[in-house]
């Protein structure tokens, strides 16, 4: 039997991350929790905010929306097109060096791969990405989940857990 987390006898993934990204993840104790966290996931309440390193060149604020759907080439990806699902990103710009943009990112919506298509179809794929981008431009996808809020189940209280990035 797997280990227990926070002494429940199972866990229920509610917001999970690609296996490349670094960072938060959500995990329920019981399964009606994990359908109230999800029901707050499709009704877009619950927030989920990350950073991504980029090239420098990336203009300092921008939103991308652009429907994304599946890559018929590849069953692995996703692709910026016009019968794809509605998407929406909203990033800004929090540091630069000479060679990199350090990039806060909000998610509107919540689409397979959605950071890494949007990023990559305006020409500024996030580094370390071997689908997406240039896998040898870092030594990992430089992408990690670094703030989550949602509105707590039994309290309605608004939760807030953030996660510095390593990079």
């Amino acid at each position: 039997m797997g280990r227990r987390l926070l002494g429940a006898k199972s866990s229920y993934i509610t917001h999970r991350l690609d296996m490349l990204t670094s960072g938060l993840t959500l995990i329920a104790k019981d399964p009606l929790t994990q359908s109230l966290i999800n029901q707050q996931l499709a009704t877009k309440t619950m927030a989920r905010e990350y950073v991504a390193l980029v090239s420098s060149d990336i203009p300092d604020t921008g939103v991308i929306g652009a429907p994304i759907g599946h890559d018929p080439d590849d069953k692995r990806k996703r692709m910026v097109r016009a019968d794809g699902d509605h998407a929406v990103t909203h990033y800004q710009v929090i540091a630069r060096t000479r060679s990199t943009a350090r990039v806060w990112l909000t998610l509107e919506t919540g689409r397979t791969h959605q950071l890494r298509v949007h990023l990559a179809s305006i020409g500024f794929p996030i580094l370390g990405d071997p689908l997406y981008g240039d896998v040898h431009a870092a030594p990992r996808l430089m992408l990690h989940g670094a703030k989550l809020s949602w509105i707590k189940p039994l309290s309605n209280n608004v939760q807030t857990v953030e996660c510095p990035a390593e990079f």
